[in-house]
């Protein structure tokens, strides 16, 4: 393999990471401060109000789920989504690398 592929695979693996890691943040992101929105409202003083529109404003947000970013409605895309993906990818790896070294060797 010459250093031309080995640079160009390495540049292209890096690209890939970054992008799935930038989709597993942001994701995460989305579904951390959804929560803490809804937390906020839940601490706050809402029963004590004396404007109903507020009080009626705060029990539709806080009927409502937090936000997910999720993948094709399957999978909620979140940092520690990114973590075991990258472990399943490793362990697949170095396993076919194994299989492939003992069926070269028989």
């Amino acid at each position: 393999m010459s250093v031309y592929k080995v640079i160009y695979l390495a540049v292209y693996c890096t690209i890939k990471l970054t992008q799935a890691y930038t989709y597993a943040w942001l994701g995460h992101i989305i579904n951390v401060e959804s929560e803490a929105c809804v937390d906020s409202i839940y601490h706050a003083n809402w029963t004590g109000q004396r404007n109903l529109r507020f009080m009626k404003d705060a029990l539709i947000v806080l009927s409502q789920n937090p936000m997910h970013f999720q993948a094709l409605s399957i999978i909620t895309v979140r940092l520690d989504m990114f973590s075991k993906i990258i472990n399943k990818s490793v362990s697949h790896f170095f396993l076919l690398k194994m299989l492939n070294k003992n069926l070269e060797a028989s």
